[in-house]
């Protein structure tokens, strides 16, 4: 089954201390906003049924849930990263904009597909884009607006990098 990050709620949690949107459904990858991140969670084979470790992407089969976050949770080199407990998963469920509220970031914009009439050869395009205020000819709604000061979000963003940076010196 896969899921709407724009409509559906998903669970808040934290995964190496970093703030995440959790959802035992498939998201799919072509939905992700630039700039965004989705990663699968999966098992091991003795335990297909427990969180082990995030991954760019896992078969079906093999998927426990979906993550979608700001942040990059592993390297771009590694196939995956073991979780080794440093997740938190809450009972609170957000919407997309709720969790972009809640963590002072710009909230993306739902992708913009445009269709392509039949006399043109070039293929169908995605817009992705991120509002932040009144950005282009018309200004965006109050949702997509910056919630604070540039001096508070910085502030935030900060503090954000800073325990997610400590979780990950000490896996090291």
């Amino acid at each position: 089954m896969r899921i709407n990050i724009y409509k559906d709620k998903m669970r808040f949690a934290r995964m190496f201390g970093a703030p995440v949107l959790y959802t035992p459904y498939f998201i799919p990858r072509e939905d992700v906003p630039r700039g965004w991140r989705c990663y699968d969670l999966h098992g091991t084979d003795e335990a297909p049924d427990e969180l082990y470790a995030v991954a760019d992407t896992v078969k079906a089969k093999d998927r426990i849930a979906s993550i979608l976050t700001l942040l990059p949770l592993k390297n771009g080199r590694t196939k995956s990263r073991p979780l080794k407990g440093m997740y938190e998963l809450t009972q609170e469920e957000l919407t997309l904009a709720e969790f972009c509220e809640r963590t002072l970031v710009p909230c993306p914009e739902p992708l913009v597909r445009q269709e392509v009439s039949s006399a043109s050869r070039e293929p169908a395009s995605q817009q992705r884009g991120m509002s932040m205020g009144s950005m282009g000819s018309r200004a965006a709604p109050a949702l997509y607006r910056w919630p604070a000061s540039a001096a508070q979000i910085l502030k935030h963003i900060n503090s954000e990098v800073n325990k997610w940076l400590s979780t990950f010196t000490r896996t090291k």
